[in-house]
């Protein structure tokens, strides 16, 4: 058994991580959707190992990411079917909690049909804490809202696309939506800028923010992020017309890519109006959280 750990990884090791990947999706009845994260560039540390990978004779069988933009870390892991009841995924755990000494706690991240992460986690002794829906939208051409059409008030908001320079106001407004410190939410948005894949846009009703969202351009699909209004501004309709803004957006400049979008269950106003959207439930998570301290 030998253990590497990497913040980056190259094309070879993210084949190794998907094929891996795939295979134990496809081991679950029903198979599952699981797609991890693969960067580390959202990590309150990015260039701290987030990435373990444990090989027997050469071949990848087990794996762990740790996603921590804060003092939690989401903990997403699998391991070959044929390498299981081995003690690797522990072993995985183990190494990561040496290196990351400053969490507070551990999110895992599990689909509710896996029966063998459900036995992991109740042998870790972590506890249900909420589910995450992941929502795609495009699929029913009836339900999709045609580029262009205003509804509401929509034609008062107007999308501008943040730069670099907005970096105080952005930090203001990502820590009181997001309820977030002023440290993280102004490093969030410098990872943020720093990415070109991203887009990120606040919703303007005249010279006043009411809203921001966010766009993640990864390849054959989109992903809608980082969407929230004020909080004085709540229960007007804006958070409706900024998505159909973004929507817009998104219709013109990269329709012909999947759009994506996670809610949780803390949210169900956001799961309301995604659905009303047009957007559907594709695949759930559930967390579980363990503490450790």
């Amino acid at each position: 058994m030998v253990i590497k750990s990497f913040h980056l990884l190259d094309e070879g090791q993210e084949e190794q991580i998907r094929e891996l990947e795939e295979l134990c999706n496809a081991s679950e009845k029903p198979p599952l959707q699981s797609y991890v994260y693969l960067a580390s560039d959202a990590n309150k540390n990015p260039s701290q190992d987030c990435f373990y990978m444990l090989y027997e004779d050469g071949m990848l069988v087990s794996f762990l990411s740790v996603f921590a933009p804060r003092q939690e870390a989401e903990i997403s892991a699998f391991t070959h079917p044929d390498y299981r009841r081995r003690g690797y995924f522990s072993a995985l755990l183990e190494r990561m909690r040496s290196q990351w000494k400053d969490l507070t706690q551990l999110l895992f991240v599990a689909e509710p049909s896996s029966k063998s992460a459900q036995a992991v986690l109740k042998k870790l002794g972590a506890s249900y804490d909420f589910s995450e829906y992941m929502m795609y939208y495009g699929a029913n051409p009836a339900k999709r809202q045609p580029s262009g059409q205003n509804h509401s008030n929509s034609a008062l908001l107007k999308l501008r696309k943040v730069t670099p320079s907005d970096r105080s106001v952005m930090t203001g407004l990502y820590a009181s939506i997001f309820s977030m410190k002023e440290k993280d939410a102004a490093d969030w948005f410098d990872r943020l800028m720093e990415e070109p894949s991203v887009s990120v846009f606040q919703g303007m009703l005249g010279d006043t923010v009411v809203g921001v969202a966010g766009l993640s351009d990864e390849g054959d699909r989109m992903t809608l992020f980082g969407m929230g209004i004020k909080k004085a501004l709540r229960g007007r309709g804006y958070g409706r017309e900024l998505l159909q803004l973004v929507l817009e957006h998104w219709s013109k400049h990269y329709g012909e890519k999947e759009l994506l979008v996670e809610c949780d269950s803390h949210s169900s106003r956001a799961v309301s109006l995604f659905k009303r959207h047009g957007f559907l439930v594709a695949t759930q998570f559930d967390y579980y959280k363990l503490s450790l301290r």
